[in-house]
């Protein structure tokens, strides 16, 4: 495959510019440094492999706003196509177009290009002098996996497959481990084998336990039932104990009512009725008493009081009284009159001291405000509080600029220390770019085998046919060969030599063509792999180069983000110069306003409005105190008239002693006057109090002589004459009632307890009760001992139940011994598994090997011959790492020198042999454009002429694109193979 042409309409710095590779296959790009050279390389990877969305918006252009481009080319197979990529289009997938008019899609492309992706190839077929390190630290692992690559499509998944079959058998088994899945499961069936010997013992105890389980509920049964006979008796021992007493009393009781008379007259309810009337008649003859006392007393008093109110000026009085409440109200609203005066003129002067206007209380009075001032002072405001916020708003804008100019600046040092250096991001993206070269390469080789193996059928098939058509030529031969023999006819004797002539010469033919079929698969992919890292170091060289990418473009995005706010900052200093303008003319307004009212000069502006309102508020205050003025001189005027009053009458009534004070004069009326008031409603309660005990003497003399008739009848119903003997009567009738009483209540309260023929027999013979409480005590010993010996027999009982049943419901035995079985399938099924993953591993690592020794001698054989040229046969050997030991050459003298004590143009010379071979070796079937990036920077002119005539002889079978910034490298070549890139505007490369 050739590049013949490429238009870039949009890509980073390149816009609407084209490239003729012209029909040269050995072509240098010249350019100087950031002319665009690097752009150029990722446009033609982006024409063949494409971009992920965020790397495409990296490269739109500024000035245009298309992406992508169109790149001709030369294919053996096909002839000329040409591919079409934008990012706009298709989600930035290519579309292949045939001379003969037919469209094609991204898979076709990647058939083209044989299944290798952009990593494959830029670890084959380019390289920069930012590679030529790398060989320096090459290890014999690292060599490996670079053939295993050559050999195999997909060496970084043989790779993770190769980790994850050691992880696997890991993870199944370790001599001496405990985690891994099968030495947990060994540790679980020795556990279980312990539990199922257990069980097995278990078994046996079962019968021993439910023999012992029956002679214990007998006992027990027994054991009950004597302890139920025991608290039965003990339970009649004490119901006899209960008795006794109450069986003593009923005897002393019969025994006393044997000494009473049969019959006692006496009324009922006597005692009571005669207590009562006697308890009426003693009060009524002690209050009777008192009462004609208090009659005598309250007759006396009234007439001493009537005469001390005579003549007393009990109306006079009563008016100045009326008056009085009156003449207060008026002192306490002529106080608060004065002290609403001067709190009114104090709160005006204060207020007017709090504003600190300089103005007296007469000044502010004498102010001329108009309503229109408020407007106009509010306006004002509001304009120095607008000039305030901008200030503000600028100063704070300016502010945050400077702010988010530094933060940008300390943004950009901190990613730009992030930035990997230029050697680091191309071993990490040839790394990247050897894994992936080498997936490709093992699916050409697994293509290869596929191949093989259909040839290998039809060859089998081939043979047969041809075997078969010897065999029909041979008889046909035969046959004819007979009838010359026979007819001797000259015809059938010809027909007889061509026909062994067609068999063998077909039979012939097909086994030549078999043999060279078979060479040209052996030599169709010759393929060897190019050491690839692990899974995880590709990984990580990924993640390096995504968050170096990305710091890059945060990198531009910051530097534009400053040129805003430089932008921003201009725009902001030139609208504070305006503001500084309107607010010279403002401050004249001001000015003007400070004359009229020179106590505004030392007020800030946005106070104005509220100063208006409150000297509004003061001279409105101030329009009250005339009227508050007036209001006091009439009260004034008219305390004075009460005031005369008061003194004419204490001039024309003769008092003992008389009160210096108004007020005094006042309270000593209003005193005389209760004490008259107070005397006239004793009088009267008095007379109303002596006709009360007047009607209570009659009504307790009829009283008491009803209780007297009443007291006489109740003698005569006991048949008695005096009081003594009517309390004896009573007496002997209450003894016999209660003693009566007593006997029913005791048998009443036994009856729950014995039936009458047993309470019969203990009144006639009680028994003792020292005799009843031993044999108490007794039962309760024995009964005591039955119950211990029944709580031992009932634990011990509900122990060997609790074992019974957990033996008789127990499964454990047959339930262990079927896990046994199941772990033990299981085991096997693991250990098969492992086996499996450890047969795999093997397996991988013999084929490791022997791709290693298939292509390793080749590519040294060739690393060799370039290394031989461009030292001119100074050194004649090359062995390759191995035991840990990196590369070491052999010069002519059979000297040897570790690649590490050689120079730095030595060392670039080895790596490029080893790229160029490890290009040949993998280009005899892929021939791709080969793209170098100044790869020759320490090389001397001598070096340089031998490097590019090896190039040019690459360059036959390959086409080879070498982009350089060295004029003398340029003066190597013919017009024909340069093209010059000029860009006067300096870019950042990528």
């Amino acid at each position: 495959m050739k590049f013949l042409q490429a238009t870039i309409y949009g890509f980073g710095k390149w816009v609407d510019f084209h490239l003729d590779f012209t029909d040269e296959s050995f072509v240098t790009i010249y350019g100087e440094n950031e002319s665009g050279k690097t752009t150029v390389q990722r446009f033609l990877m982006f024409m063949l492999f494409g971009l992920p969305p965020k790397e495409r918006d990296f490269y739109q252009p500024k000035t245009s706003s298309k992406m992508g481009g169109i790149l001709t080319v030369r294919d053996p197979k096909i002839g000329e196509f040409t591919i079409e990529r934008f990012h706009e289009n298709r989600n930035g997938a290519a579309k292949c177009y045939t001379p003969d008019g037919n469209e094609f899609d991204e898979g076709w492309l990647q058939e083209r290009l044989s299944g290798i992706d952009k990593a494959t190839y830029q670890a084959i077929f380019s390289f920069s002098a930012l590679d030529l390190m790398t060989i320096q630290g090459m290890t014999e692992d690292d060599l490996s996996e670079v053939l295993l690559g050559i050999g195999l499509t997909g060496s970084a998944q043989i790779q993770n497959i190769e980790k994850r079959l050691e992880q696997k058998v890991n993870e199944y088994f370790k001599p001496n481990g405990r985690n891994p899945i099968v030495n947990q499961q060994l540790a679980k069936l020795e556990h279980i084998q312990k539990e199922l010997s257990h069980h097995q013992h278990e078994e046996a105890a079962y019968r021993e336990k439910k023999n012992i389980l029956l002679t214990l509920e007998d006992e027990l049964n027994v054991l009950i039932d004597t302890i139920k006979k025991e608290r039965e008796q003990l339970y009649q021992l004490e119901k006899i104990i209960q008795v006794l007493p109450q069986l003593e009393e009923y005897n002393e009781n019969q025994a006393k009512l044997a000494k009473l008379p049969e019959e006692i007259p006496f009324p009922e309810d006597g005692r009571k009725r005669y207590e009562l009337l006697k308890e009426k008649q003693l009060p009524l003859q002690s209050e009777m008493s008192v009462l004609k006392n208090n009659h005598d007393r309250l007759k006396q008093e009234i007439l001493e009081l009537e005469q001390h109110i005579t003549n007393f000026p009990y109306e006079e009085i009563r008016q100045i009284l009326q008056q009085a409440s009156k003449h207060n109200s008026n002192e306490t609203e002529v106080q608060k009159l004065k002290e609403t005066i001067n709190r009114l003129q104090d709160e005006l002067s204060s207020r007017i001291t709090d504003l600190h206007i300089g103005l007296s209380l007469k000044e502010v009075q004498q102010l001329n405000l108009p309503f229109h001032l408020e407007k106009h002072w509010s306006g004002l405001k509001t304009e120095t509080e607008k000039f305030s916020q901008e200030y503000e708003a600028l100063a704070e804008s300016l502010q945050l600029i400077k702010s988010r100019k530094m933060v940008l600046e300390e943004q950009k040092e901190s990613i730009s220390s992030k930035l990997l250096p230029i050697s680091q991001r191309r071993e990490l993206e040839d790394l990247i770019d050897t894994a992936k070269e080498n997936k490709v390469l093992e699916g050409l080789q697994l293509e290869a085998e596929k191949e093989q193996q259909s040839w290998e059928k039809r060859k089998k098939k081939s043979a047969k046919i041809a075997n078969v058509l010897l065999g029909m030529s041979s008889l046909v031969a035969a046959f004819f060969l007979l009838l010359t023999f026979f007819t001797k006819y000259q015809l059938f004797l010809n027909i007889t030599l061509i026909s062994i002539v067609f068999g063998c010469v077909q039979w012939l033919w097909n086994k030549k063509s078999a043999e060279k079929m078979e060479w040209m698969l052996q030599q169709a992919f010759p393929m060897q792999l190019v050491s690839s890292a692990s899974p995880e170091e590709i990984r990580d060289a990924e993640e390096l180069l995504e968050n170096d990418a990305k710091c890059k473009q945060e990198l531009q995005l910051l530097e534009e983000k400053l040129k805003d706010c430089e932008l921003q900052e201009n725009s902001l200093q030139e609208q504070k110069i305006l503001l500084d303008n309107q607010e010279a003319s403002f401050s004249k307004e001001l000015f003007h306003q400070e004359e009229l009212y020179p106590f505004l000069q030392h007020i800030d502006v946005t106070y104005w409005p509220d100063l208006y309102h409150s000297l509004k508020a003061i001279i409105q205050e101030m329009k009250k105190l005339p009227l508050l003025q007036h209001d006091e001189e009439e009260l004034q005027r008219n305390i004075l008239q009460f005031q005369t009053l008061v003194n004419t009458h204490f001039e024309i009534n003769a008092y003992e002693t008389v009160p210096r004070t108004f007020s005094g004069k006042l309270d000593m009326l209003a005193q005389e006057l209760e004490k008259f008031k107070d005397i006239e409603r004793e009088i009267q309660q008095k007379k109303d109090l002596l006709e009360t005990i007047k009607e209570q003497l009659q009504t307790n003399k009829l009283q008491y002589v009803t209780i007297e008739r009443e007291i006489i009848e109740l003698w005569k119903m006991a048949n008695v004459d005096s009081e003594e003997e009517f309390y004896q009567r009573n007496k002997e009738g209450i003894e016999r009632s209660e003693l009566i009483l007593a006997c029913e209540r005791i048998k009443i309260q036994t009856a729950s307890y014995f039936p009458k023929d047993k309470w019969e027999e203990l009144v006639i013979s009680p028994p003792k009760r020292s005799t009843i409480e031993l044999k108490i005590n007794e039962v309760k010993e024995s009964m005591k001992q039955n119950e211990a010996i029944k709580e031992r027999k009932l634990q011990l009982l509900a122990e060997e139940r609790a074992e019974f049943n957990r033996l008789e419901s127990s499964e454990n035995y047959s339930l262990t011994l079927h896990q046994f079985q199941q772990e033990q399938e299981r085991l096997k099924k693991l250990a098969k598994e492992w086996a499996v993953y450890k047969a795999a591993k093997e397996l991988l690592s013999a084929t490791k090997d022997r791709y290693k020794e298939k292509y390793l001698s080749r590519v040294i054989e060739k690393t060799l011959t370039f290394f031989e040229i461009l030292t001119d046969g100074t050194y004649q050997m090359i062995y390759p790492p191995a035991n840990g030991k990196p590369f070491i050459v052999e010069d002519r003298n059979h000297i040897r020198y570790s690649v590490k004590e050689l120079s730095q143009g030595t060392i670039n010379q080895l790596y490029i042999s080893l790229r160029l071979a490890i290009s040949e070796v993998m280009g005899e079937e892929l021939r791709v454009p080969f793209i170098m990036d100044d790869a020759f920077v320490h090389f001397d002119k001598a070096r340089l002429n031998r490097m590019i005539g090896i190039l040019e002889g690459i360059s036959k079978n390959h086409q080879i694109l070498l982009f350089t910034c060295k004029q003398e490298v340029l003066e190597e070549f013919g017009e024909k193979n340069r093209i010059k890139l000029t860009n006067p505007v300096p870019i950042m490369e990528n």
